[in-house]
């Protein structure tokens, strides 16, 4: 009997059929995987994809096939992964394995980091070599007791952090959102290629115009229509701090290099638009409704009758 977890996965994969023959009604009858554009024809073939990833508490969106989900989650999300981690020990809420080393002997210590500049550290004398261990305390005591002040220590912290990766994961992480939200007819214009391509070559510079961070919080998590100024006009994601962004139907063909001329950083950008929630199951909402698809232009310039998502 099939599973609750099967029974969903040929739900969303039946969906997504329907979605992609709306979107293009000479397609064969497949889910196209949203990041590699292979089309399936069994929902065995498909895994659940986590956004965002599921080792920062994401939840099941949408549907990719197994090579991607496996390719994408081993060289991006175990950077965004590492990405948080490494700012919670930053900010002193999370506890960091060292190496600590101090006259000639190393230990595996752990160390809780204070935004002030402090630093508490406590040996783990089971992850050490236990003479290692007694004789750099001993002699940190010593030191204490006499009130010393000619001394140093080293504190080597290791990780595998790929900031840049970490930057094309939450692009992708953004780009899910907006396939989940309003389907293949967005994604599957020659203008997203790009984007894509900057997922198969996670080191490369593909597209850094479309990500962008600003210190402003207060507008929420979501995606945007936006409107204004122009040369932003755009399908805006907003995550935390963050913003990534890809074309709209209008002057799709020179986005990017309008893109290149706006800051990477900008805590004083002001767009104006039209918002919705981020999307928590699949909609597809231009396949399904082709006439949403004139959200993505301000209402003056929107032909013939409108319709709210």
């Amino acid at each position: 009997m099939p599973s609750k977890r099967d029974l969903k996965r040929a739900a969303w994969f039946t969906f997504g059929v329907e979605a992609l023959c709306r979107a293009r009604p000479k397609a064969p009858r497949v889910y196209a995987c949203p990041l590699c554009l292979r089309g399936f024809d069994d929902p065995e073939m498909l895994s659940f994809e986590d956004v965002p990833p599921k080792s920062i508490g994401g939840k099941p969106l949408v549907l990719t096939c197994r090579a991607c989900n496996n390719r994408f989650g081993h060289l991006l999300d175990v950077n965004i992964r590492s990405g948080r981690d490494l700012r919670k020990m930053a900010e002193g809420k999370r506890e960091a394995w060292i190496k600590l080393s101090h006259a000639g002997q190393t230990i595996t210590a752990k160390a809780m980091f204070s935004p002030g500049g402090s630093i508490r550290v406590a040996g783990v004398p089971e992850k050490s070599n236990p003479k290692a261990h007694e004789s750099l305390f001993k002699n940190l005591d010593e030191i204490v007791a006499h009130g010393s002040l000619g001394w140093d220590f080293t504190i080597g912290l290791s990780s595998r952090h790929n900031s840049w990766r970490e930057s094309v994961g939450w692009l992708r992480v953004a780009y899910l959102y907006v396939f989940a939200a309003l389907g293949y007819n967005l994604i599957l214009r020659p203008e997203l290629n790009v984007v894509r391509e900057q997922f198969q070559l996670p080191d490369d510079r593909v597209v850094p115009q479309a990500m962008k961070h600003t210190g402003n919080t207060s507008s929420g998590d979501g995606i945007s229509f936006v409107y204004a100024p122009q040369h932003l006009r755009s399908v805006l994601v907003r995550l935390g701090v963050n913003m990534f962004l890809f074309p709209a139907f209008s002057e799709a063909a020179t986005f990017y290099e309008r893109l290149a001329s706006v800051p990477q950083s900008d805590k004083d950008m002001t767009i104006s638009g039209t918002h919705i929630d981020l999307p928590k199951r699949p909609w597809f909402e231009f396949d399904y409704h082709p006439s949403s698809m004139w959200l993505t232009l301000p209402a003056e310039e929107r032909p013939g009758p409108k319709r709210s998502v």
